[in-house]
């Protein structure tokens, strides 16, 4: 269910008024998603793990402009299925020095490792979401997750 939800989160396109709309514009999302009657935060009395899991997200969401208007391109991965890798960027480009956000979708019941393809001008990752490694020259990034683990990389250029 966690990994759903930040599969919805992350990869869908939101509406320019849906950014500005607030909690109860999310939550009303949310609810859908969940297949619930529409209604507001509160009603995720019936899970405060799942329900403190959308706000983590939703706090990410808003924090990385990349993940609510940004384009996105599948990576390419060593064949591991289980493994869905994106890669988000925004048309004008990403904040400086971060080059695009890597986000890593484990949907299997058992953790996988792989080797993903980034872009080869990433030479560091900041972890949004999760723990992120370090890709290695040539842009080789490579992953181990956890069974449904989602992660959230910003890939950037080093800084000197």
């Amino acid at each position: 269910m966690r990994n759903m939800l930040a599969m919805a989160l992350f990869l869908m396109a939101a509406p320019a008024e849906a950014e500005t709309q607030g909690p109860e514009k999310m939550a009303l999302s949310m609810q859908a998603l969940l297949g619930g009657e529409a209604g507001t935060m509160a009603d995720c009395r019936l899970s405060a793990e799942l329900c403190a899991h959308v706000e983590k997200l939703e706090a990410l969401r808003k924090a990385e402009p990349s993940l609510i208007r940004g384009g996105f391109r599948i990576l390419p991965n060593t064949k591991v299925l289980q493994l869905l890798v994106v890669a988000r960027r925004l048309p004008e480009g990403n904040r400086a020095p971060f080059v695009e956000t890597i986000i890593l979708f484990n949907n299997s019941s058992r953790p996988v490792a792989a080797t993903v393809m980034v872009d080869a001008k990433i030479d560091v990752t900041k972890s949004l979401l999760g723990r992120c490694a370090m890709p290695s020259p040539g842009g080789l990034l490579e992953v181990v997750l956890q069974p449904f683990e989602t992660q959230v990389c910003a890939g950037a250029v080093a800084v000197n």
